[in-house]
């Protein structure tokens, strides 16, 4: 599953990448203004927008609010594309980002019936992190919020269901 799972999140990372340049180019055609608007510099924009480049979840979130567009919007298309289960009702918008995302992967994980050991192993991830990430604790990068998506077998965008940057 390693190889066959790293070919598939690089598909994501392209398909990432098309969703913001199509959501860069409705607030700014030039790829130097919208780095200076979400405070980056150009060729970050492009490595994100090629798909060579997964952004941390802090870069995630300013590119979101830069291009005005919640995270979820950014991963339409993105990863398993399933019917998905209903979003999750409980979040609480008023936590931090990262404890949205948290509460998200709980729900995901809790309602798939899989354990943080097996979530680790299926993502290639650290049995604490996943508990880590849970709690808000640490943030995911891209990258790991597409394998973890995969691994519990949901649509990427659900993780980041009620996710507001800024």
């Amino acid at each position: 599953m390693g190889q066959r799972m790293d070919t598939e999140i690089a598909r994501d990372l392209r398909m990432f990448g098309r969703n913001l340049c199509a959501a860069r180019e409705r607030v700014s055609p030039d790829q130097h203004a919208f780095a200076k608007l979400a405070g980056f510099d150009r060729s970050t924009i492009s490595k994100v927008e090629c798909g060579r480049q997964a952004p941390k979840f802090d870069t995630f979130l300013a590119l979101a609010l830069a291009a005005q567009v919640t995270p979820a919007e950014l991963l339409i298309g993105v990863g398993l594309t399933h019917e998905p289960p209903e979003a999750p009702e409980h979040v609480d918008t008023s936590c931090t980002p990262a404890r949205v995302l948290g509460a998200n992967l709980k729900w995901a994980r809790e309602l798939t019936g899989v354990s943080h050991e097996d979530l680790g192993s299926l993502a290639k991830a650290d049995r604490s992190l996943i508990s880590d990430w849970e709690h808000g604790k640490r943030e995911a990068n891209l990258r790991t919020i597409l394998k973890l998506a995969r691994a519990l077998e949901i649509p990427a965008a659900l993780l980041l269901h009620g996710v507001e940057p800024g």
